[in-house]
């Protein structure tokens, strides 16, 4: 046990560091525990805050305290998550590592047997995400089988963790949460500066909202925020001054980009125009060599059409005159036929008509 009420297994000291926040500083001390507590269970009349023992959680994934803390309390292990940024199903998966990690520390602290026949005693985890940002109809319930493995009961692994985005009417969960909505608005008219601070507490304390808590720990509070304040400061800074070298240093690359880009896209229209110019130029030849073509075609067909002319003249002058023959004189057949270059069939039929 800790000097400020808190248990932390394994670890030598509880981590203040820039992630500290009201949310943690709030709920470490066991009286404000157990309200949260009794927010959830109304039915446990027997439960006290002498019961209350808090648990620091180090964060899985990185170095640094976020606003993320636990308590036992009777026979439960109660794991608490603020979430204020962007929402974040993942934060289940964070539960799920708290989770593991309370339950090593708590074996490893009470030097439990896991290889003896005896089952070891654990307290019973329930999981709260304290959500105060800005996403409309949050789930009631996050489930780890539900939202990374569709629910498929194949897989015995689960979390569930209770999503709190209000709390009931003057519990410790809705007044944290009016707080921050509160804190938000006065950051918004007077940026992120004492003055807003002041307002939010001035505001808070009138509205009796964590009035008693703020009344206690008020330049605590200030300070914890001033220090959020000055890191948020000093990311921005640290962002510009990326933001800047960034650009100094990606100027000629994007230039080159671009320059690639561009050369790109004339290589690409003089090709489409080479390849139009070539179209036509094959285009002109071929209709060229098309049009010699069908002037010879129609040349021959027009010749051919004359010399079936001619020859349907001359058969018919053919024809005159070996009529003339028949009539006027008294030819042959055959000599007609041969004087008129007639077939002697068709001066036989002329015959008949001429020479009846």
């Amino acid at each position: 046990m800790q000097a400020d009420g808190s248990e932390q297994f394994g670890r030598p000291s509880i981590k203040r560091e820039i992630k500290s926040s009201v949310f943690t500083d709030l709920f470490s001390a066991p009286k404000y525990a157990f309200q949260f507590f009794q927010a959830f269970h109304p039915e446990d009349h027997t439960t006290t805050e002498d019961e209350v023992q808090i648990i620091t959680l180090d964060n899985v994934l990185t170095d640094k305290q976020y606003n993320d803390l636990g308590f036992r309390i009777g026979d439960r292990l109660i794991i608490l998550v603020e979430h204020q940024s962007t929402w974040s199903e993942n934060i289940v998966v964070r539960v799920f590592l708290y989770i593991a990690q309370t339950f090593n520390e708590y074996i490893n602290e009470r030097k439990l047997n896991l290889y003896s026949g005896k089952k070891v005693e654990l307290p019973k985890p329930e999981a709260y995400v304290v959500y105060t940002g800005d996403k409309e109809n949050c789930p009631e319930v996050l489930s780890l089988n539900k939202l990374f493995w569709e629910g498929n009961k194949d897989y015995v692994i689960d979390v569930r963790v209770k999503v709190v985005s209000d709390g009931k009417n003057g519990d410790i969960v809705n007044q944290y949460v009016a707080f921050t909505r509160i804190l938000r608005e006065q950051t918004a008219v007077y940026g992120r500066e004492l003055k807003a601070l002041e307002e939010t507490i001035r505001i808070c304390k009138e509205r009796n909202i964590l009035k008693e808590y703020l009344e206690s720990r008020e330049k605590e509070v200030v300070n914890i925020m001033i220090t959020l304040f000055d890191h948020e400061r000093i990311q921005e800074l640290y962002l510009r001054d990326a933001i800047n070298e960034g650009v100094e240093k990606g100027v000629e690359k994007r230039l080159n980009e671009v320059r690639n880009e561009v050369r790109n896209e004339v290589r690409n229209e003089v090709r489409n125009e080479v390849r139009n110019e070539v179209r036509n130029e094959v285009r002109n030849e071929v209709r060229n060599e098309v049009r010699n073509e069908v002037r010879n075609e129609l040349e021959a067909e027009y010749s051919e059409r004359e010399e079936e002319v001619k020859k349907g003249v001359k058969l018919e002058e053919s024809r005159e005159f070996a009529k003339s023959l028949l009539a006027d004189t008294d030819l042959s057949i055959d000599a007609i036929a041969k004087y008129s270059r007639l077939p002697l069939e068709e001066v036989q039929a002329l015959a008949k008509e001429a020479r009846p």
